[in-house]
């Protein structure tokens, strides 16, 4: 979807994006790959909701730290960032567990509609009920 990858009127300094720019926009689209809400990928990186929801909308610059500890989480769930390739914009590579566990979560959130939620567990990269299971047996 195209329109959730969209940056917000007016939020890019040039017609050229910057680095900080280009990985603000690459951080988003990982974690919209992976189907995390702001809420999961704080709980992965140990960063605060409300920063990732700044830093998604050009509200803050991100700190070194805070990059590394998102790079990081995504990392871990299986997405890695390639800024500048190609020229100008960025990568995103996916293990096949991380679009295992992405697709899983969309048949999921499809099959239940408006009544449940498609959020995941970002420390396993699977969806709650998932975890819970687990947790049950």
């Amino acid at each position: 979807m195209i329109d959730d990858l969209s940056v917000p009127v007016g939020s890019l300094s040039s017609p050229m994006p910057t680095q900080e720019e280009m990985l603000v926009c690459a951080v988003r689209a990982a974690r919209l790959a992976l189907g995390w809400t702001q809420g999961d990928l704080a709980a992965a990186s140990g960063v605060s909701e409300v920063s990732i929801a700044r830093l998604e909308t050009f509200a803050i610059s991100p700190r070194l730290g805070t990059i590394s500890k998102i790079q990081g989480a995504l990392q871990v769930a299986g997405v890695a960032i390639t800024i500048n390739q190609p020229a100008g914009g960025f990568s995103l590579a996916l293990t096949p567990e991380a679009v295992a566990g992405s697709r899983q979560r969309l048949t999921s959130s499809r099959s239940k509609g408006s009544e449940g939620s498609s959020a995941s567990d970002p420390t396993t990269n699977q969806p709650p009920e998932a975890g819970k299971a687990a947790e049950l047996s």
